[in-house]
């Protein structure tokens, strides 16, 4: 059995379209939790782009199409967690700094909301 549902999880759950503030030093669970198909995030001072892929999402059909405009190959890779990598919820790809700029310039224009943290630059909150 599951017990009651904590107020500030279900006040969360209500509060569609408004997306919770993602912390400057999150860790990468608390970043996962967060995002969504409408959403990433960008991590200037690692240069790790966040993201969830699943059928719905835009996000790696846009990064793709950067990139091989751009003559550049990444690939991505899941962020586990859990320390036996059993579960992942998201995803994390480096961007250069060289190439960070485009893609989340790109991203945007395709309708995504983009939380940045570290570095210095428009933010995207």
């Amino acid at each position: 059995m599951i017990g009651p549902v904590d107020r500030r999880v279900a006040e969360a759950c209500r509060a569609r379209g408004t997306p919770r503030s993602i912390a400057p030093r999150a860790s990468e669970a608390e970043i996962c939790y967060n995002l969504d198909g409408s959403r990433v995030h960008y991590d200037a001072d690692s240069g790790l782009l966040y993201f969830a892929a699943s059928a719905h999402s835009a996000v790696p059909a846009i990064v793709g199409a950067c990139l091989l405009g751009m003559g550049r190959h990444a690939a991505a890779e899941r962020v586990p967690l859990d320390r036996h990598g059993y579960f992942s919820a998201a995803y994390r790809l480096h961007l250069g700094p060289e190439i960070a700029t485009t893609v989340l310039v790109a991203l945007r224009l395709g309708g995504l909301q983009i939380s940045r943290a570290g570095g210095s630059g428009p933010d995207g909150d």
